[in-house]
């Protein structure tokens, strides 16, 4: 009878077994095999996306296990199989690095294709090079879909045959704009992807790994990639000398500090940032350099988290210096955050709930438990690990036949409850009633359930049948309506006076109502069932003293209906008469709570359609036969990004809204309107030809040409297709249609643009008239200058255009700002200059004005390149735009503000004459001083 027990990983299926092996008396050995694959896979979602990012930032320094990356990600996405695909640096074919999951299936699938898939290199194909153009994640509804164009259909038919596969997600790991490589996912047959978002964060996070290595490597390889590397790298890179001043620095780092790479070289932290922080950076400076290591550090600058990673280095001159990486992890820091949140209100949730909270493995053994179970019983966690659950039990043959009995009515129904009595370490005994579930949790069954302590209740029940008023007292006063009902007699026989708080009847009034016109019809039909099986087990087993649990609708007197979830249980009176004697409860909130998740689960929240999420699973069930043709809208809301830059998102989300109304208005109960996200709609409408389309999508036009956002219109492109018959891929309708809505948009965005910007320089001028007036001298002064320079009409009417629009991206600043009579606050001032880049978004979305949106944005530019924003300098500027900068200075200088009186025309061109070949072109101001000025005076 020894045993020996150990743990074996199984490669072939990845997953781990516990091996219990007993000797018998004739030299026999039994073994018995457990998966505890779950123990070792217990993670969450976003605890195993935290850990591998904790993974990618080691492999910043090793080479990337690209097998454990398909390993990790297949565990991430739950997926049948995940191939990890490395494209080759030149783009044109990519080799298949790693392959994940059943590997039984992986060696088959490659005998059927005459070759296996480890290591397999693919030449890049222009059918699948359109496919991905679609976006990071692609769907494919089968295996033929997705490769069809690359192997035989019939060979592809027997895969998906064999093996039972369903949807193939193609996800693309991109950095930078460049594609490195994809995952293929296999998905069951009837499970579909629903983690674009983890997908996402991880192939993000992984693309930026390979870059990284890619880099490295071929800094390796050549010494004059050095500089290459520091500028691409994503982190802040310096080097100091021995006295802590930067000799070499990146431009990221550069960016941090808001200055040129030149800029840096030479200086300390402490003539680049506060004092508070330049003097952290200096302690962890001088610590990798006593140290003689690595020191890494975390770093809080202006609300975000860095990682620094510093250490010593050798100079030329046989000095020390410092070098370092430094390192935005405030993305990781928020997701262990978030991580860290839901573990504390898991934890809260545990520790809140009165009783036991369980979880029995396939084997019947305790693995996880809450904080009560332990007071209640006595043991510590150690001693409770991996108990039995007859180990509550033993010694009592009554409560082991109710345990068991439940377990199995559990494992068998999915639903069980009993009652047992609970041995607690110190021998003492409690009265439990336990229900419990069955769940799956990596494809193996486990029970989780909870535990209550009815001691008091039976000590209640036994009082009840001692004493009637006692009985009456503790009902009368209990929060809860306590009813007990004769079955034998179709009626109430008591109701506690609690019923008048929860439906408005008094006690005397419920009583006149039986069981049928007390309870809501639809509520009668789904617990009917279970009241004669229940009536049938308890006159079967009357001394079995089961409590049944179900949740009904009652209305109350004033007709306003409620749920009740009641608890009951049956016995027989001294009439013999059978009763349920139970406990009734409000629980409107709560289904109220559940109707809203659910609600929330399809529904985009901000303008009430279905959300993608539910398109998607509908689209399923529509593409059926019935509801041929069915055809697929798509819907773009135009002009959406330059109302958000110009009048803000709350402004946009009002456009949206409305768009979205818009759409509502049309449809029918069996059609499907769905928000895509950011500004694009669908519609599904079974049944229809193309008659109904055109007049449902003129519907719409003619609802939103009503609706107007503040001073813009509600303007909708429109593209649609039809699947008439089977044979059709909803795809490819789902494709054209979206292909037919942008050439609509192609016309009817531009247009819609144009209007828009007018809309914006009169809501501009009605922020602020002195900007109107402003605008338009600048506009005519413009004019003056490329006449007297030459210019030929055409130019002439477009620098005056350019003039006169100079200011329109101020609509994008506080309408404070741009009136307030006081000087600027260097935090207003620094808001101020973000005009012309705003100015440049708005105008270059236009084709009408694109050409003038250069114009605008280098208005603030100076000659010897100290403007903004781009800090051009001499002739890279536009000739245009320094002409709009002289008109513009001197109507500003000329111009009486509320806190200074204008300059006088000579004054202002002295100004001119001063700042000529420093802040303007000398010989457009020698021109403007010339030959325009004498106009002016």
């Amino acid at each position: 009878n020894d045993r020996i027990e150990f743990e074996k990983f199984i490669e072939s299926r990845r997953i781990w077994i516990q091996v219990n092996l007993f000797s018998t008396e004739k030299n026999y050995y039994l073994m018995q095999f457990t998966d505890i694959s779950h123990e070792k896979k217990r993670l969450s979602t976003l605890e195993k996306l935290v850990r591998a990012s904790d993974d990618f930032l080691q492999m910043d320094q090793t080479e990337i296990d690209y097998q454990k990356v398909c390993d990790d990600f297949l565990d991430l996405m739950e997926a049948k199989i995940v191939v990890f695909n490395l494209f080759d640096e030149n783009g044109k074919s990519f080799t298949a690095k790693a392959l994940s999951g059943d590997r039984t299936m992986i060696k088959t699938a490659g005998n059927l294709l005459g070759f296996q898939l480890d290591g397999k290199k693919w030449d890049y194909h222009e059918v699948t090079t359109d496919e991905v153009k679609r976006g990071t994640i692609i769907r494919f509804s089968n295996l033929t879909d997705f490769a069809s164009h690359i192997i035989a259909k019939p060979l592809l038919f027997l895969i998906e045959k064999l093996f039972n596969t369903g949807e193939f997600i193609l996800i693309k790991i991109i950095c930078k704009d460049v594609i490195l490589g994809d995952f293929i996912i296999t998905m069951d047959k009837d499970t579909l992807f629903d983690k674009d978002n983890i997908a996402k964060i991880f192939t993000r996070q992984l693309g930026m790994t390979i870059m990284r290595n890619r880099i490295k490597e071929k800094l390796v390889e050549n010494e004059s990639l050095y500089q290459t590397f520091i500028d691409t790298s994503t982190d802040m890179i310096y080097l100091k000398d021995e006295q802590y001043k930067h000799i070499v620095a990146n431009r990221q780092l550069a960016d941090f500090f808001g200055k040129d790479i030149d800029e840096i070289i030479g200086k300390s932290d402490f003539e680049l940032m506060p004092f508070d922080y330049a003097k952290s950076c200096r302690q962890a400076d001088m610590l990798a350099l006593a140290n003689k290591g690595v020191n890494i550090s975390e770093e809080i600058i202006e609300g975000k988290v860095f990682e620094a990673r510093k250490f010593p280095v050798k100079l030329n001159n046989n000095k020390t210096g410092v070098g370092g990486f430094i390192r935005d992890i405030s993305y990781n820091k928020k997701i262990e955050s978030e991580l860290s949140n839901e573990k504390n209100v898991m934890d809260a949730i545990f520790k809140s709930i009165p009783g036991i909270i369980f979880l029995y493995d396939d084997q019947s053994r305790l693995v996880r438990w809450n904080k009560n179970h332990e007071e209640i019983t006595g043991y510590t966690a150690e001693e409770m690990a991996n108990m039995h659950i007859l180990d509550w039990v033993k010694g009592d043959e009554e409560s082991q036949k109710a345990v068991l009995e439940g377990i199995s009515k559990t494992l068998t129904e999915g639903l069980g409850d009993t009652e047992a009595y609970l041995q607690r370490k110190d021998g003492t005994k409690i009265h439990m009633y336990y229900a419990a579930s069955s769940i799956y949790i990596n494809g193996e069954q486990f029970i989780a359930g909870i535990g209550i302590d009815i001691s008091k209740h039976k000590q209640y029940e036994e009082n009840l049948r001692a004493s009637e008023e006692k009985y009456r007292l503790l009902t009368e006063n209990a929060s809860d309506v306590i009813w007990v009902y004769n079955f034998t007699k179709d009626r109430y026989s008591y109701i506690s006076p609690s019923i008048v708080h929860l439906r408005g009847y008094t006690a005397e009034e419920a009583m006149k109502e039986n069981i049928h016109n007390s309870i809501d019809a639809e509520s009668i039909l789904s617990i009917e069932s279970e009241i004669k099986r229940s009536l049938n087990e308890f006159i079967a087993h009357p001394d079995n003293h089961k409590v049944y649990f179900a949740e009904i609708k009652q209305f109350c007197k004033n007709g306003d209906p409620i749920w009740v979830e009641i608890s009951a249980r049956y016995r027989y009176n001294e009439d013999g008469d059978i009763e349920a004697v139970g406990v009734s409860r409000n629980i409107t909130e709560r289904k109220k709570a559940q109707e809203e998740i659910l609600h929330l689960s399809y529904h985009d929240h901000l303008t009430g359609l279905y959300n993608r999420r539910y398109f998607e699973e509908e689209l399923k069930k529509k593409d059926i036969a019935e509801n041929l043709p069915i055809a697929l809208v798509m819907a773009d809301v135009n002009g959406l990004k330059l109302v958000n830059d110009s009048f803000g998102h709350k402004m946009g989300d009002e456009l949206l809204i409305k768009a979205a109304e818009s759409i509502k208005s049309i449809c029918r109960s069996d059609d499907i309107a769905s928000r895509l996200g950011g500004d694009e709609f669908i519609m599904i409408l079974p049944k229809v030809n193309e008659s109904d389309v055109e007049r449902k999508i003129n519907q719409i036009k003619e609802h939103a040409n009503s609706e107007r956002t503040g001073a813009v219109d509600v303007s909708i492109s429109f593209g649609y297709d039809l699947k008439k018959e089977m044979g059709k891929s909803i795809i490819e309708v789902f494709k054209n249609a979206e292909d037919d809505m942008y050439r609509h948009k192609l016309y009817e965005s531009s247009s819609m643009r144009s209007r828009t910007i007018d809309i914006i320089m009169n809501t501009l001028y009605e922020k602020s008239n002195r900007e109107m007036l402003h605008s338009k001298r600048v506009g005519d002064l413009c004019e003056i200058m490329a006449t007297k320079m030459g210019y030929d009409k055409d130019i002439v009417k477009q620098i005056r255009i350019a003039g006169f629009m100079h200011d329109i991206g101020k609509i994008g600043i506080d309408e404070k700002i741009l009136n307030k009579e006081g000087k600027l606050s260097q935090d207003e001032w620094k808001e101020m200059k973000k005009h012309p880049e705003i100015g440049y978004r708005i105008l270059s979305s236009s084709n009408e004005f694109s050409e003038i949106a250069e114009y605008v944005l280098q208005h603030q530019e100076k000659w010897d390149g100290t403007g903004y924003p781009q800090n051009l300098a001499g002739e890279k500027i536009a000739v245009q735009a320094r002409i709009i900068a002289i008109a513009d200075s001197f109507d500003a200088m000329t111009s009486d503000r509320p806190y200074r009186k204008g300059l006088s025309i000579s004054e202002a061109v002295n100004e001119i004459i001063r700042y000529a070949g420093i802040q303007f072109d000398s010989s457009i101001a020698a021109v403007f001083i010339k030959k325009c000025i004498p106009e002016l005076s």
